[in-house]
C-alpha cells in the first residue's frame, strides 16, 4: 500500500471529467451542425464523409461516457480506500489510475483527430 494525497487523485478525477463533459458538449454541437449540413446537397464522396463522421461521433460519445463511468467508479474506489486505510491505497488502486490516465489520453488524442477532420469537412462542403 502507498499512501497518496487523496486530493491529488481526486482532482485528477475531476479534471479528467470535466475535460470529458466538454468534449461531450462539443460533439454534440458537432453532429448539430452535420445535421444540418446534411440538408444540403452533397456528393456522394460527401454523403459517405458525412455517415463517417456522424458514425465516429457517435462512437466517440460512447467512449467518453464509458470513460466518465470508469472515472467515477475508480474516485468512488480510491475515497473508500483512503477512508479504510488511514489514507492508503492498494497497488492495484494506483496502477488502475494509471491506466485510466492512459485511456484518457488516448480519448483525448482521437477526440482532437475527429475534430480536426470535422473541421476540414465542413471547410471542404461550404
Amino acid at each position: 500500500m502507498i499512501q497518496v494525497e487523496t486530493t491529488v487523485i481526486s482532482d485528477n478525477c475531476t479534471a479528467w471529467r470535466d475535460r470529458l463533459r466538454e468534449h461531450r458538449e462539443k460533439l454534440n454541437d458537432c453532429q448539430h451542425q452535420l445535421q444540418q449540413l446534411a440538408a444540403r446537397e452533397l456528393t456522394t464522396d460527401q454523403l459517405r464523409d458525412l455517415e463517417q463522421l456522424h458514425n465516429q461521433f457517435h462512437v466517440q460519445l460512447v467512449n467518453i461516457h464509458d470513460l466518465k463511468h470508469s472515472i467515477k467508479t475508480h474516485l468512488k474506489k480510491t475515497d473508500f480506500e483512503f477512508n479504510v486505510k488511514n489514507g492508503h491505497l492498494n497497488d492495484d488502486t494506483l496502477a488502475e489510475h494509471e491506466v485510466l490516465l492512459t485511456r484518457y489520453s488516448g480519448l483525448e488524442e482521437r477526440l482532437q483527430e475527429l475534430q480536426d477532420r470535422f473541421t476540414r469537412f465542413v471547410k471542404k462542403v461550404r
